[in-house]
């Protein structure tokens, strides 16, 4: 997982730097080639990497797992404050990633004729459609991760007279025995459609653009769970308990907002060239929350299922840098 989470890391830095030389490129003239812009119906193909940004939420309990696992952590210092406050033990677990990803994003937009502003004929922005879709290039993101273990020295940590077996399936007799759980989710597409302006700015030769949008967004995952009991059955012999689930593809719907900073490099009467760096803020309005149980193959006493939760955050972000290439003259 460390090397996973590292390599993340890295692709989200090369990422980075890539957007931001686009940025030095966008806010650097010097280098384009700009004649005038086209004023009738223009499509646009539009191609680069984004990074996605969302938090993820999940837990995991077991219906019929020894009360004394439900507890908070032990004090040392004061066993006697740990009462029989059963809870779910999602609550003991460290908190789970949020989905930090690159993606591949495509799209497609149609400009309008521009369209003069009653307040000032000189500023002319043209109205288009859009669509586009994102495809994350990492997987297996973790909602929810949970670790405990216990053997005699920690079960007296919660008071005098606890015995092993009020933590651990006492059939056959343990001599230690550890519970981990995890939550993952898998992001399998954004999508999104939506409509905006392309506002020119009077600097350089309208050369420089504002483009607001709003859109309908998208977005389809999977989550998959594992609940595993391990038991050390003597100083040679460990058992191994796994429960396993997944859900179906889910969909979340939502509406999204955004800005661009956009500028034409090359333009000739049959094509344009312009590079984009974007932000979009999306709120999901659907339900997020999804629940989804397993079963242990392998009979046990005090842990035969889990009932699993994952919820991805309502607010995503997504940062979005590449070039468009669009037809002139139609």
């Amino acid at each position: 997982m460390m090397n996973l989470h590292g390599g993340r890391l890295a692709r989200a830095a090369r990422s980075s730097g890539w957007i931001a030389g686009l940025l030095i490129l966008l806010i650097s003239p010097k280098n384009s080639i700009a004649g005038e812009n086209a004023s009738g119906w223009t499509p646009a193909f539009r191609i680069g990497p984004a990074v996605h940004l969302q938090g993820l939420d999940g837990s995991v309990s077991g219906p019929d797992t020894l009360p004394f696992i439900q507890l908070p952590s032990p004090n040392p210092d004061n066993p006697a404050t740990v009462a029989n406050e059963g809870f779910d033990v999602s609550t003991q677990g460290a908190p789970g990633d949020s989905a930090q990803t690159i993606e591949f994003r495509f799209g497609l937009r149609l400009y309008a004729p521009e369209i003069p502003l009653p307040i000032d004929d000189e500023v002319r922005p043209r109205p288009f459609i859009q669509v586009g879709a994102e495809r994350p290039l990492d997987d297996g993101f973790v909602a929810m991760r949970y670790n405990t273990g216990f053997d005699t020295s920690v079960a007296s940590l919660y008071g005098t007279n606890r015995t092993l077996s009020e933590f651990c399936p006492g059939t056959p007799a343990t001599q230690a025995c550890a519970y981990a759980s995890r939550v993952y989710v898998d992001i399998l597409a954004n999508w999104s459609f939506g409509m905006g302006a392309d506002f020119p700015l009077p600097i350089a030769e309208n050369q420089y653009h504002l483009t607001p949008f709003v859109e309908y967004f998208g977005q389809a995952f999977e989550s998959n769970a594992e609940f595993v009991l391990n038991l050390s059955q003597s100083s040679t012999s460990d058992s191994r308990r796994p429960i396993k689930s997944a859900t179906d593809t889910e969909i979340l719907h939502g509406i999204a907002a955004g800005l661009g900073f956009e500028v034409d490099v090359y333009e000739t009467k049959w094509f344009g060239i312009r590079l984009f760096l974007e932000s979009r803020a999306a709120w999901i309005l659907n339900g997020r929350e999804v629940r989804f149980s397993g079963v242990n193959a392998t009979p046990t006493t005090n842990f035969s299922s889990a009932d699993f939760m994952v919820r991805p955050s309502g607010f995503a972000v997504t940062t979005a840098g590449g070039i468009e290439i669009r037809l002139n003259g139609l």
